[in-house]
């Protein structure tokens, strides 16, 4: 199984593992959901929290739960996203 974000047009393609992860809360499958969808996979805190619609401390925050549930290979953190830290 590829985990890598394709996407075609206007669609995404999300692993259902992550909707089917008990140990994730549904905001946080939300999150997954939305950064399977976001163009640059080497986006940043601010992109990733205007998608999200907001503030940056609370989409690091997301991105760190998702990384310490498990998803870390998947949600690697940018460096420029390390860097705004």
């Amino acid at each position: 199984m590829s985990l890598e974000n394709k996407d075609c047009h206007d669609l995404a393609l999300v692993p259902v593992h992550i909707f089917r992860d008990p140990n994730l809360h549904l905001k946080l499958k939300g999150v997954a959901a939305v950064i399977f969808c976001l163009k640059d996979p080497n986006f940043t805190i601010r992109e990733l929290a205007k998608a999200l619609g907001m503030n940056e401390p609370m989409a690091r925050a997301y991105l760190r739960e998702l990384q310490y549930a498990g998803y870390g290979d998947i949600f690697k953190m940018p460096e420029r996203c390390k860097a705004e830290n």
